[in-house]
């Protein structure tokens, strides 16, 4: 009799692979966006913790340029390593020494200025958005020149941002970003500060004081040394001449002085070889420098970002390069200038605007006796 044959056991049913979902994408967010508001978010907490009077427009500004503390987990506190520290610190410093005076005053202006949005942490928000693009600086360097102009564009334009950020702001809950609290004046640089020709104010000191015009004065000899070179058939560019004033102060003056008294003696050989020496330094800085220049100031002009008289883009190279932090990142800058160039050209607007104030300073006073 045949026995009925055994049944087999069936395997046992594996376990339902469980899938993580993504969250789902908020209408009205992009994902990168979002994570850089995340990253600056805890970067802005963890800075205000350790008793630093941080901005949020600041910590965004860091985050785009991918030097901001990463967002840990929910629930978890940022701990940074110290060298990671130190660097945003350092950063942090570039970004007020650069962009600190012209926040100053809009937020002066923005007090007059009615309709702005509500409540206080989603002007923020929209501060911050504002102030993270180099061409935005423009328009409210145009709304700073004249307030009572443009009253109005400044609220419409923050009304309009803070509609682009409320579906941000929802999806960083329960994140919710806490307004700074602002220093209604600021401190006072060092004397160090006031005294070093090329570096920026840190307190956003305005063009009638000594800093600016120690830089007021270093314009006029760059000019003069760029006049009395092409005199003599030896051209160059102010960007140039200017560099070589600010990197070579003292031997740059003595040559100067000298080059004028031979011309108004009549040595004109002697001046020849002297301006000739003096050229051959510019030249040094045009080998160094002028591709990287080239670069940068195509990209102002794609953006439309160059200011109506094309001294002061050349006036603002001149301050930047040697100016604080900068010094230590041009190599970099230097070797691969199309990937660096949205980061300068947000370092570039406070000088253009600056060289600008220079450039109408100029018109308005006779010059000075070196």
């Amino acid at each position: 009799m045949n026995q009925p044959a055994a049944r087999q056991a069936s395997p046992p049913a594996a376990a339902p692979t469980l899938t993580k979902v993504p969250p789902a994408k908020r209408p009205g967010t992009d994902d990168v966006a979002l994570t850089e508001l995340r990253n600056a978010g805890a970067t802005y907490d963890y800075l205000r913790r350790k008793g630093d009077r941080v901005q949020f427009w600041e910590t965004l500004r860091l985050s785009r340029s991918r030097r901001a503390i990463i967002a840990p987990p929910e629930g978890e506190s940022p701990a940074p390593a110290p060298e990671v520290e130190a660097s945003i610190i350092h950063e942090l410093d570039i970004i007020r020494r650069q962009s600190a005076p012209l926040v100053r005053d809009l937020r002066s202006f923005l007090k007059k200025v009615p309709g702005l949005p509500e409540p206080a942490d989603r002007l923020e928000m929209a501060l911050a958005f504002l102030l993270a693009s180099l061409r935005e600086h423009q328009a409210v360097a145009r709304w700073l020149a004249e307030p009572a102009k443009h009253e109005g564009k400044a609220a419409e334009k923050l009304r309009s941002l803070a509609v682009i950020t409320d579906p941000y702001r929802e999806a960083l809950l329960p994140w919710t970003l806490q307004p700074p609290v602002l220093e209604e004046k600021a401190p006072e640089p060092s004397a160090a500060t006031t005294s070093e020709p090329g570096r920026p104010a840190s307190s956003g000191r305005s063009l009638s004081l000594p800093i600016d015009h120690v830089n007021l004065e270093c314009v006029r000899r760059a000019l003069e040394v760029r006049e009395i070179l092409s005199g003599m058939h030896l051209e160059s560019e102010l960007w140039e001449t200017l560099l070589l004033v600010m990197q070579e102060p003292d031997p740059t003056r003595a040559a100067l002085q000298k080059l004028v008294t031979q011309l108004e003696e009549g040595l004109l050989e002697e001046a020849q070889g002297g301006a000739e020496l003096l050229f051959r330094r510019v030249v040094d800085l045009r080998r160094q420098y002028a591709d990287w220049v080239r670069s940068l100031q195509a990209y102002l002009s794609n953006g439309h970002l160059l200011p109506d008289d094309p001294r002061a883009f050349d006036l603002a190279v001149g301050f930047l390069v040697p100016s604080p932090g900068v010094r230590d990142r041009i190599t970099p800058w230097l070797e691969e200038p199309g990937t660096w160039q949205e980061e300068i050209a947000g370092l570039m607007g406070p000088w253009l605007r600056r060289a600008e104030e220079y450039l109408t300073m100029l018109k308005a006073e006779p010059p000075s006796t070196s």
